[in-house]
């Protein structure tokens, strides 16, 4: 619409592009599913306005969408998406981080199928909004993202006071987010034990 400051596109099976004025564009992932009907279209955008309308972050109404639109993809016949069941997907991150044999089976299994791995690793205490946009950008240099969280002992030997949240928490947050694929939590600041079991194609580590 002319003069809008926001629009969302919804890509179908590639996701949803985000533009928004004088920032750059945020694109989102439909989980690997076919995307498609009436019901998913309006549950995303539901979930979108209801978002904005919250005041949260474009990014964060975009993200919410996406996962809107994931859960009526998946659900038998015309139904949308309703709160209940978002928080019910959504609470599946709470539990998102997996032992570093599992991350290595799973990305074993994806370059079988021909995709391409991108790792990378850090804190994420807040998640900021430059945290979100590194991520992002980093599931546009492949296929996969696999992103290891610094465990709280080694966020306690770099920063003193923090973490803030438990890793475990940190871990949810970063797995929320459509660009991410697979967490895990590490001890190490460059984990090579876990670099050695992946062996991503692009490695972002800081």
């Amino acid at each position: 619409m002319p003069g809008a400051g926001i629009y969302l596109t919804l890509l179908g099976d590639g996701g949803m592009l985000l533009s928004t004025a004088g920032k750059g564009p945020y694109r989102t992932w439909a989980t690997r599913r076919r995307v498609r009907g009436d019901a998913v279209v309006e549950s995303a955008i539901a979930m979108f306005t209801l978002g904005l309308v919250a005041e949260l972050p474009g990014t964060t109404s975009a993200e919410l969408a996406q996962v809107a639109a994931d859960v009526a993809a998946r659900l038998p016949g015309a139904h949308m998406c309703t709160t209940a069941r978002l928080a019910t997907r959504l609470a599946r991150h709470r539990s998102a981080a997996l032992p570093p044999s599992v991350v290595a089976r799973l990305v074993l299994a994806h370059r079988r199928a021909g995709r391409r791995i991108v790792f990378t690793s850090g804190s994420f205490d807040l998640l900021h909004d430059t945290d979100v946009e590194h991520l992002n950008r980093a599931r546009l240099r492949g296929d996969v993202l696999v992103v290891a969280v610094h465990s709280d002992a080694l966020v306690r030997c770099r920063y003193g006071s923090r973490p803030l949240r438990p890793a475990r928490c940190r871990a949810a947050a970063v797995a929320a987010l459509s660009c991410v694929d697979h967490v895990t939590i590490t001890d190490e600041e460059v984990p090579i034990g876990l670099l050695d079991r992946v062996c991503p194609d692009v490695c972002l580590c800081a």
